[in-house]
């Protein structure tokens, strides 16, 4: 598992998300979906429904262990799938990466050390 300095990777300090890895991690892990259900995935990853805190952290687990619910259009057809962010039953598609000091700005800076999976942080305390 390699592990990096949080400040030494250039990215979006708003995002938690490092989608230039995130993208092609969950096309790894799901090779049989469209773009378009990867991408309503990533949205989802990004916008969490209104909520608390608790609320939020209820919906990611259950994203993680059951996967992301997309809708999408394929042949002109509307669709429906799971996103996995995970593989559980081919491993070596996953990747992960230990990170300190890994920064996130909203309303203030924080700053943690997190383990990413497919560079979403995954645990960590902010």
């Amino acid at each position: 598992m390699p592990a990096n300095y949080g400040p030494d990777v250039a990215r979006d300090y708003s995002n938690p998300l490092y989608e230039a890895d995130l993208l092609p991690s969950l096309r790894r892990v799901n090779p049989q979906l469209p773009e378009a259900a990867i991408a309503e995935a990533i949205f989802k990853l990004r916008n969490f429904e209104n909520g608390g805190l608790v609320q939020k952290n209820i919906v990611f687990m259950d994203y993680l262990q059951n996967g992301i619910p997309v809708n999408f259009f394929d042949n002109g057809e509307q669709r429906s799938a799971l996103v996995h962010l995970l593989d559980f039953q081919q491993t070596d598609r996953n990747s992960f990466c230990v990170c300190n000091q890994w920064t996130v700005v909203e309303h203030s800076e924080k700053r943690a050390d997190v383990i990413l999976i497919h560079q979403w942080p995954a645990a960590g305390s902010f």
